[in-house]
């Protein structure tokens, strides 16, 4: 049984959950066979990307790249400081 589960979402009968520590026959048995659905909340724990991915990475690697968001052009570089000093209050684009 899954060590944790949180509902994320009710819509009539069908309730999607928020399921971490959950074993393979687990997820087999209660969504992947019946067709029900679940959010695998610990499912990219031991994935390297994690680490790598990381939005200093994108900009090093990626940053003189075009990338079109809502509409207006932007150097992936750019886009990204963008983001990280925007604020809930200060959104920008209107994202």
């Amino acid at each position: 049984m899954a060590l944790k589960t949180v509902e994320l979402a009710r819509l009539g009968s069908i309730v999607v959950e928020k399921k971490y520590g959950m074993t393979y026959a687990e997820f087999c048995e209660k969504h992947l066979y019946p067709l029900y659905p679940v959010v695998i909340g610990d499912a990219t724990k031991n994935w390297s990307a994690r680490d790598k991915f990381t939005p200093e990475f994108f900009k090093k690697n990626f940053g003189d790249r075009e990338v079109t968001v809502r509409g207006q052009l932007f150097k992936l570089g750019d886009f990204i400081d963008l983001m990280m000093t925007s604020t809930e209050d200060i959104l920008p684009l209107s994202l």
